[in-house]
């Protein structure tokens, strides 16, 4: 999560607004296919640390905040909400789960997804 908060802090100073939202889903969705504690850790309500709730809060405004400006630049879906980004990240981590393939592959195939995702937003 603290790769993750600092990659964010790159991408929000990075002034191609698709470039960084992409970039930081991009980064997302990595860490999701190789890093197995990242989604229970993301996903638990109730947090052992304040130093993960202060991540995970980070995490969740540069989000935000990337999809606003890309948005605003006309490079997203208009409907397209923050609260949607989670899922479909969650989905892209999920599918290369249940289909992925051998575990040096997973990130090819996590990029894959992202790529079809991405086109249709």
């Amino acid at each position: 999560m603290e790769a993750l908060t600092a990659h964010g802090r790159q991408a929000l100073a990075d002034t191609d607004a698709w470039r960084a939202l992409e970039s930081f889903l991009t980064r997302t969705v990595e860490a999701q296919v190789t890093d197995a504690s990242l989604a229970p850790v993301a996903a638990a309500s109730v947090d052992a640390l304040p130093r993960t709730t202060e991540l995970k809060e980070s995490l969740w405004s540069t989000g935000t905040t990337l999809l606003d400006r890309a948005r605003a630049a006309g490079a997203v879906r208009p409907d397209l909400a923050a609260a949607d980004l989670v899922p479909l990240m969650c989905g892209i981590a999920y599918a290369v789960d249940v289909h992925g393939s051998a575990p040096a592959d997973r990130i090819d195939t996590a990029h894959r997804y992202l790529a079809a995702l991405l086109g249709a937003l």
